[in-house]
């Protein structure tokens, strides 16, 4: 995906997601950091999406907590990291439901839906949590 294609808000997620990987020592960038970031907002714009899907959005925070917890921490590896391919899916649904909705930008919510439709640990978290692609997408479009 075409970093350019993302809001500056976006864009600012997906860096938050790097800095969580970095912090937490993960070499691969994965998608329960990038929902993290997402759910760590303090505008609450995910968490309020969710709320709106009839879902928890304090148990998908937890979950993805615990998630990030787990993934295993790697040292002396240098300052490389690599996107795991469930993460440049996320992206890619993202970037392909913003085409689709007619939108040149790939925004926060976009982000979010496209963790939600795409394989990945993300994608898991928010279904146990209770949101399904099309709840969301409804909310999306209320906003």
């Amino acid at each position: 995906m075409d970093m350019e294609k993302l809001t500056e808000r976006a864009r600012g997620f997906v860096q938050a997601a790097q800095t969580i990987a970095i912090r937490e020592q993960h070499q691969q960038l994965e998608t329960q950091h990038l929902l993290k970031a997402l759910l760590d907002d303090r505008e609450g714009l995910a968490a309020e999406l969710i709320r709106s899907t009839g879902a928890d959005p304090r148990k998908a925070a937890d979950e993805a907590d615990a998630a990030v917890r787990s993934l295993p921490k790697v040292q002396g590896g240098g300052d490389r990291m690599y996107a795991a391919t469930s993460f440049t899916r996320a992206l890619d649904a993202a970037e392909q439901a913003a085409t689709k909705a007619g939108d040149s930008y790939v925004t926060a919510e976009r982000l979010l839906f496209g963790l939600a439709i795409a394989d990945g640990k993300a994608g898991e978290i928010l279904k146990k949590a209770g949101v399904t692609p099309q709840k969301l997408e409804e909310a999306i479009g209320k906003l």
